[in-house]
């Protein structure tokens, strides 16, 4: 199931504190002492059915625990991309903008590793697209790209308090992620397990094929 962040008054969403998929049940905030009894107004306490935590909203925003509402990272990142994946899930809260920067440069990080030279994102994306880069993940890495450059250089869209365009950025971030690496990962692993004279077979009838033979 894909990651649901924090909202309130949802009936379910990803914890912020066991990060489980889990129903929330939702009360007002409320102080009693003795037989009087104070309700906050605009506030409101979520209870996650799983591991019983409490995260305390104010208006539409959850104020406690100061945790991220974006999608969890994709393990198989490289420790350097992951690194400003992490950073920009810690600052998605208080400044959805410069987590949309961050996201663009995981994406320029990745698109280094798999078309090296050249410092221009956008010919970057266009060389692996001249070279076989499937559609769908062009258009997920130009979407970051573009979204991320509005928000370094505000051009034409403001994105300061934009968290849904931010979290839609995350996602888009771990699906290239996937495609670069997890899936990479599962063929290798699953070519890997195959007899040693299957492998050598193959990889002499691909060397042949390669050379027009």
């Amino acid at each position: 199931m894909d990651y649901v962040p924090p909202s309130l008054d949802a009936d379910a969403f990803n914890c912020p504190y066991c990060e489980a998929y889990s129903q929330q049940v939702w009360t007002k905030m409320q102080y009693a002492r003795g037989p009087n009894v104070t309700t906050y107004d605009g506030f409101a306490v979520g209870t996650c059915i799983k591991c019983k935590k409490h995260s305390i909203w104010h208006d539409d925003r959850m104020v406690y625990p100061h945790a991220s509402g974006a999608p969890l990272p994709n393990p198989d990142m490289p420790p350097d991309i992951l690194q400003d994946y992490e950073e920009a899930r810690d600052i998605a809260a208080g400044s959805p903008r410069s987590a949309c920067v961050l996201l663009r440069l995981c994406v320029e990080k990745i698109a280094d590793e798999l078309e090296p030279g050249g410092v221009d994102l956008n010919a970057k994306i266009r060389r692996m697209v001249a070279k076989g880069l499937p559609e769908d993940v062009s258009k997920m890495m130009d979407a970051v790209r573009v979204f991320g450059g509005e928000a370094a250089h505000k051009l034409d869209l403001d994105l300061r308090d934009d968290h849904g365009t931010a979290t839609a950025l995350f996602k888009l971030v771990n699906y290239v992620s996937d495609w670069a690496y997890t899936q990479k990962r599962v063929r290798d692993d699953i070519f890997d397990s195959l007899p040693g004279k299957k492998k050598a077979a193959i990889k002499k009838r691909d060397s042949g094929a390669r050379r027009g033979a």
